[in-house]
Protein backbone atom coordinates (compact mmCIF):
# COMPACT_ATOMS: atom_id res chain seq x y z
CA UNK A 1 0.00 0.00 0.00
CA UNK A 2 1.41 3.61 -1.04
CA UNK A 3 1.24 6.10 1.99
CA UNK A 4 1.01 9.94 1.10
CA UNK A 5 4.74 10.42 1.12
CA UNK A 6 5.62 7.55 -0.83
CA UNK A 7 3.95 9.78 -3.63
CA UNK A 8 5.69 13.09 -2.69
CA UNK A 9 8.46 13.47 -5.39
CA UNK A 10 12.38 12.44 -4.58
CA UNK A 11 14.54 16.00 -4.70
CA UNK A 12 17.64 15.72 -3.98
CA UNK A 13 20.83 17.74 -4.79
CA UNK A 14 24.12 15.96 -5.34
CA UNK A 15 27.75 16.74 -4.90
CA UNK A 16 28.83 16.98 -8.42
CA UNK A 17 31.45 13.92 -8.12
CA UNK A 18 32.25 11.10 -9.68
CA UNK A 19 30.76 9.13 -6.85
CA UNK A 20 27.29 10.33 -7.51
CA UNK A 21 26.01 8.44 -9.85
CA UNK A 22 26.31 5.40 -7.23
CA UNK A 23 24.30 7.83 -4.53
CA UNK A 24 21.78 8.17 -7.13
CA UNK A 25 21.29 4.80 -7.55
CA UNK A 26 20.76 4.28 -4.18
CA UNK A 27 18.09 6.89 -3.46
CA UNK A 28 16.23 6.21 -7.06
CA UNK A 29 16.18 2.40 -6.21
CA UNK A 30 14.78 2.86 -2.52
CA UNK A 31 12.15 5.45 -3.96
CA UNK A 32 11.12 3.39 -7.27
CA UNK A 33 10.61 0.45 -4.64
CA UNK A 34 7.83 1.99 -2.23
CA UNK A 35 6.07 3.41 -5.38
CA UNK A 36 5.96 -0.10 -6.54
CA UNK A 37 7.90 -0.60 -9.30
CA UNK A 38 8.20 -3.81 -10.79
CA UNK A 39 12.16 -5.28 -10.72
CA UNK A 40 13.02 -4.67 -14.10
CA UNK A 41 11.12 -0.77 -13.97
CA UNK A 42 13.47 -0.27 -11.11
CA UNK A 43 16.68 -1.12 -12.40
CA UNK A 44 16.01 0.72 -15.45
CA UNK A 45 15.18 3.72 -13.55
CA UNK A 46 18.69 3.01 -11.13
CA UNK A 47 20.77 3.61 -14.63
CA UNK A 48 18.79 6.02 -16.29
CA UNK A 49 19.35 7.71 -12.58
CA UNK A 50 23.11 6.89 -13.25
CA UNK A 51 23.53 7.53 -17.00
CA UNK A 52 21.87 11.05 -16.81
CA UNK A 53 24.02 11.62 -13.42
CA UNK A 54 27.21 10.88 -14.73
CA UNK A 55 26.40 13.19 -17.79
CA UNK A 56 25.86 16.10 -15.37
CA UNK A 57 28.93 15.64 -13.14
CA UNK A 58 31.17 15.38 -16.31
CA UNK A 59 29.69 18.58 -17.46
CA UNK A 60 32.30 21.33 -18.09
CA UNK A 61 31.60 25.21 -17.24
CA UNK A 62 28.98 23.98 -14.34
CA UNK A 63 28.08 26.61 -12.41
CA UNK A 64 27.47 24.94 -8.85
CA UNK A 65 28.83 22.38 -7.79
CA UNK A 66 25.81 20.07 -7.23
CA UNK A 67 23.42 18.59 -9.47
CA UNK A 68 19.96 17.73 -8.47
CA UNK A 69 17.94 14.63 -8.97
CA UNK A 70 14.24 14.49 -9.66
CA UNK A 71 12.09 11.21 -9.44
CA UNK A 72 8.06 12.48 -9.47
CA UNK A 73 4.64 12.15 -11.36
CA UNK A 74 4.43 14.70 -14.42
CA UNK A 75 2.01 15.21 -16.72
CA UNK A 76 3.78 12.79 -19.17
CA UNK A 77 4.09 10.65 -16.26
CA UNK A 78 6.61 8.86 -13.77
CA UNK A 79 9.53 11.26 -14.94
CA UNK A 80 13.32 11.25 -13.82
CA UNK A 81 15.57 13.83 -14.56
CA UNK A 82 18.69 15.64 -13.33
CA UNK A 83 19.60 19.41 -13.24
CA UNK A 84 22.83 20.71 -14.04
CA UNK A 85 24.38 24.24 -14.11
CA UNK A 86 26.24 23.81 -17.35
CA UNK A 87 25.26 25.96 -20.66
CA UNK A 88 25.76 22.80 -23.24
CA UNK A 89 22.48 21.33 -24.52
CA UNK A 90 23.00 17.73 -25.00
CA UNK A 91 21.53 16.01 -28.17
CA UNK A 92 18.98 13.53 -27.25
CA UNK A 93 19.04 10.54 -29.87
CA UNK A 94 15.43 9.34 -31.01
CA UNK A 95 14.25 6.68 -30.37
CA UNK A 96 15.29 4.73 -33.71
CA UNK A 97 18.69 5.83 -33.78
CA UNK A 98 18.73 4.40 -29.45
CA UNK A 99 17.74 0.93 -30.93
CA UNK A 100 19.92 0.70 -34.00
CA UNK A 101 22.63 3.81 -32.90
CA UNK A 102 25.56 4.76 -35.71
CA UNK A 103 28.74 3.10 -34.54
CA UNK A 104 30.49 6.41 -35.09
CA UNK A 105 28.22 7.66 -32.48
CA UNK A 106 29.50 5.27 -30.01
CA UNK A 107 33.06 6.51 -29.08
CA UNK A 108 34.28 5.54 -25.66
CA UNK A 109 32.17 8.29 -23.85
CA UNK A 110 28.96 9.70 -25.11
CA UNK A 111 27.13 6.46 -25.11
CA UNK A 112 24.64 7.35 -21.94
CA UNK A 113 21.81 8.97 -23.84
CA UNK A 114 21.67 6.09 -26.02
CA UNK A 115 21.59 3.67 -22.90
CA UNK A 116 18.69 5.99 -21.61
CA UNK A 117 16.97 6.79 -24.91
CA UNK A 118 16.20 2.88 -25.18
CA UNK A 119 15.13 2.06 -21.77
CA UNK A 120 12.56 5.28 -21.56
CA UNK A 121 9.22 6.00 -22.44
CA UNK A 122 10.31 9.52 -23.82
CA UNK A 123 13.67 11.91 -23.33
CA UNK A 124 13.79 15.54 -23.63
CA UNK A 125 15.53 18.47 -22.14
CA UNK A 126 13.81 22.03 -21.03
CA UNK A 127 16.16 24.53 -20.55
CA UNK A 128 16.65 26.49 -16.77
CA UNK A 129 14.96 30.20 -17.07
CA UNK A 130 16.85 31.70 -16.26
CA UNK A 131 20.20 29.67 -16.95
CA UNK A 132 22.72 28.92 -17.21
CA UNK A 133 21.63 24.75 -17.05
CA UNK A 134 19.22 22.53 -18.29
CA UNK A 135 16.96 19.49 -17.00
CA UNK A 136 17.75 16.56 -18.57
CA UNK A 137 14.11 13.93 -18.60
CA UNK A 138 13.05 10.60 -18.65
CA UNK A 139 10.04 9.76 -18.74
CA UNK A 140 10.08 5.81 -17.37
CA UNK A 141 8.19 3.13 -18.61
CA UNK A 142 6.47 1.14 -15.80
Amino acid sequence: MTTVGERTPLRVDLPAWQTSPGLARTYVRERARRLGLGRVAVENAELIASELVTNAVQQPHRTLDTVTLFLGERPRGLVLAVLDHAPARPAVPSADDALEPDPADLATTGRGLFIVRALARDVWVEPLRPGPGKWVCAALRT
